[in-house]
């Protein structure tokens, strides 16, 4: 369907299986007329987002925790990433429909889902009397940063390696909370050697500074929170 205030076009979600490390990734086209009339470029971003129902992704210019690139594929087309987590969560498949929806020079799409799963539940402590607070410092390895979860509040919470630890960003601050389910601002909880460690998004250390930084751990009311100031 098209006229001469919208325009509408559906594609398919294409995957791409990576035989060398076993895993893969979901792309998926942006229309040439989304492209000029939204002005969507090579380096920009889709910014997603879980509805009643749907996965909805709109183009924008800067990232954030829970964005996707834009890249170049051939002459003149641009594809975007589709997120693991959601590809995973709703047990999609190749070939799964993307609507998109051009009204002016505003573009979004979206997916259809059989239903919205709850946000991120935190992981609670049993005992929620005592308030506890601890500092680290980030470790550093190559670029990447990752902050251990202090040993007393692993075992209040019984911290696994099947929970995630979900990231906030202020400005100000950089904030996580162990949840349960995995989402596209968490990353996952890992039981290392050295005691068990949370890797910092990649994004947010390209974003900040984090040489020297300290992450402060708090227990309150059976909640975990990690504090980094910037």
């Amino acid at each position: 369907m098209e006229t001469s205030k919208s325009f509408q076009r559906t594609v398919k979600i294409q995957y791409h299986r990576d035989a060398t490390s076993g895993g893969g990734r979901a792309k998926l086209t942006i229309p040439v007329r989304i492209q000029l009339e939204a002005g969507v470029q090579n380096g920009n971003f889709m910014e997603w987002a879980e509805q009643r129902g749907r996965i909805v992704g709109k183009p924008v210019f800067a990232p954030s925790l829970h964005t996707t690139t834009v890249f170049p594929s051939g002459r003149d087309q641009l594809y975007c990433l589709f997120p693991g987590v959601f590809w995973k969560k709703y047990h999609l498949e190749k070939g799964a429909e993307f609507h998109w929806r051009l009204k002016g020079s505003r573009a979004q799409g979206f997916i259809e889902i059989p239903a919205v799963k709850p946000q991120p539940r935190p992981v609670r402590a049993k005992d929620t009397s005592p308030e506890t607070t601890q500092t680290v410092y980030l470790l550093r390895h190559q670029t990447r940063y990752r902050s251990t979860v202090p040993v007393e509040f692993c075992r209040a919470l019984s911290l696994s390696a099947e929970h995630f630890v979900r990231w906030q960003d202020t400005g100000d601050t950089i904030t996580c909370t162990p949840v349960m389910e995995e989402a596209m601002d968490t990353t996952g909880v890992e039981l290392r050697k050295s005691g068990t460690q949370v890797e910092i998004p990649n994004f947010l250390c390209k974003k900040y500074d984090l040489f020297g930084k300290s992450c402060a751990w708090m227990l309150k009311q059976g909640i975990l929170t990690g504090t980094i100031r910037l």
